[in-house]
């Protein structure tokens, strides 16, 4: 048997990408074998338009063999289209070069989306940039689509390094306000962090509040507080008392109540004349009332420290030596 087997192609044909014709199962005739094998193959070009080549290979079992091919020529004028978008949007500025808009087409699975004219103009915090976007396929097909991206930050600032709270005695070194306290922002590069501090009372028991603020250039505000809690024990009886005595320059005069009182106190010369008066009002109990006292303002000699306390008067000698 010399004779190939007969098969027959289908004729070339030129379509659109959406209508590329299903190969078919083709058949081939012997003159000896009524069951030669027919095997199939397809070639696809790159580019656009490009061109599908399909192969025929029929054999009869003496191995003559007839090839037969079909050239489909594939060609696409249809431009990509884009995904359903917003014309106008709001962005975290934080996430601004992640938002580019997608596009689908009818032959090209992977359409290159690109930007290809932004403006930046006045809107909210970071102001807003005019887009213009440009969606091409494979074939060179191209569409564009146009957008308003209005820049916000909704995000607060993070302040780190930021002390715990304490508790400290009355009379304790406070701890010193660190230097390491700073922040940082998503948007923001350089975050300025503003201190102050507060003082609840201004004798023991009190806290001490310590703030930091941090703002972004978007008005986002975080604030971190310390609370440093000053405690003290006073003794459970009326209680004063003033050192150094005698005193030169300066003493100092402790006072305390167990309970909330009425209080008058003030230092008295030895005429009985009042000197200076140290405190009139209601004590608070259980809080160490604490004066520094410049001992220049008395001329030296012998004075009463007199407190009131309700019904009850306690006193203490002073003695002023002068420089």
């Amino acid at each position: 048997d010399t004779t190939a087997p007969v098969i027959v192609a289908p004729d070339d044909v030129t379509v659109p990408c959406s209508e590329i014709p299903v190969a078919p199962e083709l058949g081939a005739t012997d003159n000896c074998d009524a069951n030669a094998v027919v095997t199939f193959s397809e070639e696809i070009e790159t580019g656009c338009p490009y061109n599908i080549i399909r192969t025929w290979t029929a054999e009869d079992n003496c191995g003559n063999t007839t090839i037969v091919t079909q050239i489909i020529s594939v060609y696409d004028e249809v431009a990509p289209v884009f995904d359903a978008f917003e014309p106008f949007v709001l962005v975290e500025c934080d996430v601004v070069g992640e938002y580019i808009l997608t596009a689908t087409d009818n032959c090209d699975n992977e359409v290159e989306v690109t930007i290809t004219e932004e403006n930046a103009v006045s809107g909210q915090c970071y102001g807003s940039l005019l887009r213009t976007y440009r969606a091409v396929d494979n074939c060179g097909n191209e569409t564009f689509a146009y957008q308003i991206v209005d820049i916000i930050d909704t995000t607060s600032p993070v302040i780190h390094n930021v002390p715990a709270e304490t508790t400290i005695v009355c009379g304790s070194d406070v701890p010193v306000a660190p230097n390491t306290v700073f922040a940082t922002d998503n948007c923001t590069a350089d975050i300025t962090v503003t201190y102050s501090e507060t003082q609840t009372n201004e004798f023991c028991p009190y806290d001490i509040i310590r703030t930091w603020t941090a703002i972004d250039v978007c008005g986002n505000v975080t604030v971190e507080t310390q609370v440093i809690h000053v405690t003290v024990e006073v003794p459970a009886m009326v209680h004063m008392l003033a050192y150094p005595n005698p005193a030169q320059q300066h003493f100092t005069l402790k006072f305390s109540v167990p309970v909330d009182q009425e209080v008058f106190g003030a230092i008295y010369d030895l005429a009985g004349r009042q000197i200076m008066q140290v405190y009139n009002g209601k004590a608070d109990g259980g809080r160490a009332y604490q004066w520094d006292i410049d001992a220049g303002r008395f001329e030296a000699g012998s004075y009463t420290i007199n407190m009131k306390v309700g019904n009850e008067v306690i006193h203490e000698r002073l003695v002023i030596t002068g420089k």
